[in-house]
């Protein structure tokens, strides 16, 4: 049911009160100091209500049984006895009766066996809640990650010792952020970057732009190559020209792979 009791951890005390008030199980001091702190205390009180609206669709649910009209007096003489007078003499209710009060309940109960289940109900609420409480908190996962690799970056000097191009090579994705600073150079010709693996031949990575940053892709059977003693290179080949197998112009810049 949508409107169950909802609780916190310091509520434990009028949580058991109120529920044991609705349910009736109260010794009869206590059930006249709960009726007393019902009207002066709102939040007991709210407990109370929210109790009964939670119990009171089960009594609903009970086929009404027409019973004896001397068992309320029976039961009156029963359980207070000793606190309260013979019903014709008794004065009008100050506080609102609570379901252990009420006709419709004592039907349930002559039903067959509700107070008990009830009962047992509620008791097991209290109780997985404050279970809930004594638990020890799940442990997280621990997730445990490998640091990133730290970047290798090359800068490609011409033979003045000026920079024609800074690059990053991301090794994970096997890419290379080309950005131009200045080329010289014949500027009819177009350049072409190579990547020169230690001892190994020339492999073009393509034809780049002299005042352009771009992303240049690594193929994936290269990616070992790029390692720290791996050489860059450009070289200026005709303009309009696709990839080449080697240079065939002048190498204007080259520079090593050095890891960050």
């Amino acid at each position: 049911m949508s409107n169950q009791p909802t609780f916190d951890n310091g509520s434990e005390d009028i949580d058991l009160m109120a529920a044991e008030y609705v349910l009736g199980v109260l010794q009869p001091q206590a059930h006249r100091e709960a009726q007393r702190r019902i009207e002066g205390d709102p939040a007991f009180a709210a407990e109370v209500a929210r109790w009964e609206s939670w119990f009171s669709p089960w009594l609903q649910s009970i086929a009404p049984v027409e019973v004896s009209p001397n068992v309320w007096s029976r039961v009156r003489a029963t359980l207070w006895q000793h606190e309260l007078p013979e019903r014709g003499t008794a004065p009008a209710p100050t506080t609102r009766p609570s379901l252990w009060e009420s006709l419709g309940f004592w039907r349930g109960v002559a039903a067959g066996g509700f107070a008990v289940a009830v009962a047992c109900l509620a008791v097991l609420l209290l109780n997985v809640r404050q279970l809930s409480t004594q638990l020890p908190p799940v442990p997280q996962p621990v997730v445990v990650t490998q640091p990133p690799a730290a970047p290798m970056v090359v800068s490609l000097r011409q033979d003045d010792g000026s920079t024609a191009y800074t690059a990053t090579i991301d090794t994970a994705h096997g890419t290379v952020a080309l950005v131009p600073v200045h080329l010289g150079g014949d500027p009819d010709l177009s350049p072409e970057l190579w990547l020169i693996p230690a001892g190994g031949k020339p492999h073009s990575l393509g034809m780049i732009k002299r005042g352009e940053a771009m992303l240049v892709d690594i193929p994936e059977d290269l990616r070992e190559a790029a390692k720290s003693d791996s050489l860059f290179a450009v070289s200026l080949e005709p303009a309009g020209s696709q990839p080449h197998q080697a240079p065939t112009g002048p190498v204007v810049a080259k520079g090593n792979l050095i890891r960050l």
